[in-house]
């Protein structure tokens, strides 16, 4: 706190001996050259401050701003479990749409997505238990999703 008075006083000291100094100065060349350089002077007071700062010291005002490392796996799986969830809700609407398009009677479409440590998003199952389903419309449902489902046929025991 003692650099932050020090310097706010050196700042005042050098405003209030600079508007003396042009006061006192008379007009003309002499004035404009003393005016760039205290103007270059005046800078160099306000940030000589940062030139001296130790940006790895944790004293240094900037560490109060520094955010507490957080378990590395709760931010993946925070921000990853979002997208595997729309991508399921994707697939499952997709195929849904189709299958009402073509007029096939379904029963349960089923998607699981895993996210994986790296990352990635896997889909472990994309299943659907119809009556019948013909083959063209398991090749849209492919064109579409970019998935083959496993059909499971209702009515069959497995």
């Amino acid at each position: 706190m003692d650099e932050i008075r020090n310097w706010a006083f050196s700042i005042c000291s050098a405003a209030i001996c600079g508007a003396v100094m042009n006061i006192i100065l008379p007009e003309g060349s002499t004035q404009k050259i003393f005016k760039s350089v205290f103007c270059v002077f005046f800078l160099c007071c306000v940030i000589s401050p940062l030139l001296t700062l130790d940006f790895l010291n944790e004293k240094n005002f900037f560490a109060a701003l520094e955010i507490e490392d957080a378990d590395e796996n709760s931010l993946e799986s925070g921000f990853y479990e979002p997208s595997a969830r729309i991508m399921e809700e994707e697939i499952r609407t997709k195929t849904e749409n189709i299958l009402r398009s073509e007029n096939v009677e379904f029963g349960n479409i089923s998607v699981r997505v895993n996210i994986l440590e790296s990352g990635g998003i896997e889909i472990n199952e994309f299943s659907i238990a119809v009556y019948d389903i013909p083959e063209s419309v398991k090749e849209k449902i492919g064109n579409e999703t970019g998935l083959i489902p496993e059909v499971k046929i209702i009515g069959e025991s497995f």
